[in-house]
């Protein structure tokens, strides 16, 4: 680029930060990162856009010292002023700009709540049109297609109108803008609602709800024309328990967020009572809430959500292609590969809505604790024996809900008038829930275990003990409790309190949770026929194999020490057992109270001994460094969760293999996966320590591919054809869960290529 582009650029910026307001701080910052990236990588088209990608991201990165408040910006404007940057390709910039700057994630997190936020905005939005005409009335067209409701509701409407013009009398545009603004005022005054799904269409009827006995109030008998309230009306005047039942919602969640929050928290900013809707006052009204988001819009880099309101063809058209990925074939890319064999091709989950789906996620749950209570039942109660255990259980329990309570609810406050604590009864309500399925769950597994127990001749007082150790295990009782939670909010589709969330708040290590999950879904047959509950439940487990597992600070190298590494041949020899053998997968006393086996391990990890190396072509040379579990010591390997997690682990590292190969196949890719697997299972049982450790799985397989593409292994070089590294890149980034950061730390240790021994027998 030559030095008049640039200067032209730098003028095209100046212009841009001076129609904002920009701080020289900020500018400064903004532009030498731009620079930054502009070295290394090439940035294609407006530079403008790129700039402003910057200049957004140092306004989150950024507090101003004396007030603690982010840079003010707000994101509408800045789209604006960028030569009118579209906002679905500003989110796709911003994500290409998050892997060439190697953001930090707590940066991600934030990006990703606000793009997530917009998108359950688009979803909601689907609704508001359809329930306000349900309640309110109103054309349709004029609705969605009008500019005359934002325009009413701008900071430049003058409360001093003479009320006697027309124009000062409530329209139809005018409600439907005000409580669409309400709802989106109200995501920022309680911000666990903003990635919540459930939680704000409750939101939305709540705002509904509160609307419409105040209109009712206020005598607006003239915007109370919808064509389905009769309906909805109930014997006392109020739609709030009709709506509920018609919309799926508890009545419960919403009397209270209107009861606890609206008539606070709303009517501070109003500054009136009951007649903030009469002729005089709603104005004022529309007036004073609108300046309250736009100040919260403009201080916290959020989208002002009041866009769904405008009349643009653009957003109409974003709003239409996100609302079609919903349902599109591509959105199936995203099952996580190991959990295609559970996924029917024509399963009519597909073509549910996201509120549709999460409604029926949630009545699955609820069917399945119907009987449940949030405390033991009577059987639990006989099975557990003793008052002293269960009452430290429940103990536990409520240690565990206390520290849920105290960090559902911690979401930086985005709004002034939030500053007090928010114990917000959808969070009671989550919990609650995933108690019952805590109970439910130990019940089923402990009854399953006691059956196996018996079976192997244990006696009354030798089973009692067991489970004693297993109810004082706090690992066992945390991994139970954090999954059924995790799958509680998965059901009301919250992106904010995810797994990695769930694992901070306890304490937990992603090796416990995987060891778990197997147990619980073979005690849940609803939950293991529930299509996106597998598929969620797949993505855990990818997700802890690929990059927690082998984490430094794992609980997996403790095992690994004490029980050896199984070999892939050990796993194949039994791979039959496991899959045909219920009761022994269930086998949860000898996972969480089993001391090591001897006679299982032939050597520990990081002993010196020697081992004599075989000429075998089927024997693979280990290293001194690592155990591993012999084959002629198989029969000795029983059936355990550490044996799953190799059978997880398998599978995984096959899967990904099979999906990235198979994207290579002007490269052999037949031959080069069968080579490629061997070379794994090489690294894997001779340098685990020194490859494994701290890394990511898909790092391993992108550099053992690379590797043996480029060696001497592998001759597939027709035509001087050769595999690059953006070629296997390219391949990569297609593949399902794929992600960009993992590949910029890729390693391999120089080994001689005579230590590799071709095998294919385990293809």
């Amino acid at each position: 680029m030559s030095n008049k582009d640039d200067e032209s650029i730098e003028m095209l910026y100046s212009k841009l930060c001076l129609d904002l307001n920009m701080d020289i701080e900020t500018k400064l910052d903004a532009w030498r990162s731009y620079e930054h990236i502009r070295k290394h990588y090439v940035l294609e088209g407006d530079q403008l856009h790129w700039l402003a990608v910057s200049l957004y991201l140092s306004c989150r990165r950024y507090k101003h010292i004396t007030t603690n408040q982010f840079n003010p910006i707000s994101i509408s404007r800045l789209l604006k002023s960028a030569n009118n940057l579209e906002l679905f390709i500003f989110f796709d910039k911003l994500h290409k700009w998050e892997d060439m700057a190697n953001l930090p994630d707590s940066i991600r997190c934030k990006i990703d709540q606000v793009e997530h936020a917009f998108n359950i905005s688009s979803i909601i939005f689907e609704k508001y049109t359809k329930i306000f005409i349900e309640i309110f009335g109103g054309n349709q067209y004029k609705l969605i297609y009008s500019d005359y409701q934002y325009k009413r509701t701008s900071n430049q409407i003058n409360p001093k109108l003479n009320i006697k013009n027309k124009l000062n009398k409530c329209s139809h545009q005018d409600l439907y803008s005000l409580i669409w603004t309400i709802y989106a005022l109200a995501k920022t005054i309680y911000p666990s609602t903003i990635n919540d799904l459930i939680a704000s269409f409750h939101l939305l009827i709540s705002s509904f709800s509160f609307i419409y006995y105040y209109a009712k109030l206020a005598k607006l008998d003239y915007l109370l024309k919808g064509c389905c309230l009769n309906e909805l009306c109930s014997n006392d005047g109020t739609i709030l328990d009709k709506l509920c039942l018609k919309y799926s919602c508890s009545s419960d969640i919403c009397r209270s967020i209107i009861e606890q929050h609206f008539k606070n928290d709303l009517f501070k900013i109003v500054d009136k009572k009951e007649d903030f809707l009469s002729e005089l006052n709603y104005l004022e009204t529309i007036r004073d809430i609108n300046r309250q988001y736009d100040e919260i819009v403009l201080t916290n880099c959020i989208i002002d959500e009041r866009i769904f309101l405008e009349k643009n063809s653009q957003l109409n058209d974003l709003c239409n292609s996100l609302n079609e990925n919903r349902y599109s074939k591509s959105s199936q890319n995203r099952t996580p590969l190991t959990a295609n064999q559970h996924i029917k091709s024509n399963d009519l989950n597909q073509y549910l809505t996201p509120i549709s789906q999460a409604n029926q996620l949630i009545q699955l749950l609820y069917s399945i604790v119907q009987q449940q209570q949030t405390k033991p039942t009577n059987n639990l109660i006989y099975i557990i024996g003793q008052q002293t255990y269960l009452d430290d259980l429940v103990e536990r329990l409520n240690e565990c809900e206390y520290l849920f309570n105290s960090q559902y609810d911690l979401i930086e406050n985005l709004n002034k008038y939030s500053e007090e604590e928010n114990p917000s009864r959808s969070c009671k309500s989550r919990f609650d829930l995933s108690l019952k399925l805590f109970y439910y769950s130990i019940e089923n597994i402990l009854t399953i275990e006691k059956g196996r127990l018996n079976i192997n001749k244990f006696n009354s007082q030798q089973i009692q003990q067991s489970f004693h150790k297993l109810i004082l295990n706090n690992e066992f009782i945390r991994s139970l409790l954090s999954l059924c939670l995790l799958l509680v909010l998965y059901a009301h589709s919250d992106r904010y309190h995810d797994f990695n969330w769930i694992l901070h708040v306890y304490s937990l290590d992603g090796y416990s949770l995987l060891k778990i999950i197997q147990i619980f879904l073979q005690t849940c047959e609803q939950i293991r026929k529930s299509t996106p509950f597998i598929k969620y439940l797949s993505s855990i487990e990818e997700n802890i194999l690929s990059s927690m597992a082998f984490s430094a600070k794992s609980l997996l190298w403790n095992d690994i020490e004490l029980k050896g590494i199984l070999s892939y041949k050990t796993i194949s020899s039994i791979q039959s057992n496991i899959n045909n053998s219920l009761s022994s997968i269930n086998n949860v006393t000898r996972m969480f109270n089993q001391s090591p086996n001897k006679t299982n391990v032939s050597r520990k990890l990081f002993q010196s001994n020697t081992t004599d190396q075989s000429t075998n072509k089927s024997t693979i040379n280990r290293s001194k460094s690592d155990g591993i579990v012999e084959n002629n010591d198989k029969k000795h390997v029983k059936l355990s969760p550490y044996t799953m997690f190799y059978c997880k682990l398998y599978k995984y590292v096959l899967s990904r293999l099979d999906a990235i190969c198979d994207r290579l196949k002007e490269f052999q890719s037949n031959k080069l996966e069968k080579i490629v697997w061997n070379l794994f299972l090489y690294l894997f049982e001779n340098y685990t320590q020194l490859l494994f450790r701290s890394r990511d799985l898909d790092q391993i397989i992108l550099s053992s591919i690379y590797y043996v593409a480029n060696s001497n292994l592998f001759q597939y070089k027709q035509d001087k054809q050769e595999l690059t590294w953006s070629r296997l890149i390219q391949a990569y980034k297609s593949t399902p869960n794929s992600k960009l950061k993992t590949v910029r730390s890729v390693f391999i240790r120089s080994i001689n290529k005579y230590d590799f021994i071709e095998n294919e027998e385990n293809i």
